[in-house]
């Protein structure tokens, strides 16, 4: 598929085409009741957040505004921890990442960095 696409885009203009991760969320297959929607699974969205910057992704677009268990706002319109880190995570972070290397035991673990925003 990704042939086909690069086929039809001319070579020149794919630098300039915006990335974006659209109908996003913290899981899959329509999160868990008591752990999508809980402080643990903020931790999952952060990671989402710093890999997209890392990737160069222009905007993160959640699959489920309202409702749901991964939903931003819960049942009765009250904001979940994913909308408060996502508006901090806007506030505070800048534009720029920093590529980040170290020699763990586990390398599953991630880390990120990036300027903060003025």
């Amino acid at each position: 598929m990704d042939q086909y696409l690069t086929s039809l885009i001319p070579a020149a203009s794919l630098n300039f085409t915006p990335k974006w991760n659209s109908e996003t969320a913290i899981d899959w297959c329509s999160c868990a009741k008591g752990y999508s929607d809980t402080f643990l699974a903020g931790f999952l969205w952060l990671d989402k957040l710093g890999l997209s910057a890392l990737y160069g992704m222009e905007m993160v677009l959640r699959q489920c505004l309202y409702g749901a268990y991964f939903g931003i706002l819960n049942h009765e319109n009250k904001p979940r921890n994913d909308y408060w880190l996502s508006f901090l995570y806007k506030k505070l972070v800048g534009t720029q990442v920093y590529g980040v290397s170290f020699n763990l035991v586990e390398p599953k673990l991630r880390l990120y960095a990036a300027s903060s925003r003025k």
